[in-house]
């Protein structure tokens, strides 16, 4: 705020006429031997007016100043305005660009769900037909030792009564 101030002084001297550059001079001046503002600016403006400098030539030197600074502070508030609604338009660019990356992610996010989804139901579908073929494969193969066994057991039997009737064949003679 101080920087801003001597810079608005500096611009506003630059556009102070001789007059009152005189005035300010008087005042500081005699500023030892006045301490009293009032009685130090009456004692300027006396000395000016000896010199030919009267208070309406003095105020409209002030008056220029003051109307350079008012442009000023108008320059300023403009830059100020287009500054800040440059910033507001980035930010609303800024919410612009969030909320369609977000409407994109969430689309996305919706669309891998439901790949997901069916992906699973896949894998339970393939789980299902894997866990009913391995139960079916151990029913047969259940059922195949059953009937291996059987078999086993008929073949052992068949052997057995031909080896049999063989043995009492081989001991009879003829």
């Amino acid at each position: 705020m101080e920087a801003a101030r001597q810079v608005l002084r500096s611009s506003v001297e630059a556009e102070l006429g001789p007059g009152v550059r005189e005035f300010t001079l008087q005042n500081q001046a005699l500023l030892e031997v006045l301490p009293d503002q009032a009685v130090r600016r009456r004692a300027a403006l006396r000395v000016l007016s000896l010199k030919g400098t009267s208070q309406v030539h003095l105020a409209a030197e002030l008056d220029h100043a003051l109307a350079a600074l008012v442009t000023q502070g108008e320059a300023f508030a403009q830059k100020a305005q287009e500054r800040r609604a440059a910033l507001e338009a980035g930010q609303r660019a800024c919410r612009e660009q969030y909320r369609q990356r977000a409407a994109d992610s969430e689309r996305a996010m919706v669309r891998l769900r439901a790949e997901l989804d069916a992906q699973q139901l896949g894998l339970d579908e393939a789980r299902a037909q894997h866990e009913q073929a391995v139960a079916e494969g151990e029913a047969l193969l259940s059922a195949l030792s059953l009937r291996e066994r059987g078999f086993q057991r008929a073949f052992h039997d068949v052997q057995n009564e031909y080896q049999g009737l063989k043995a009492e064949l081989a001991k009879e003679s003829v």
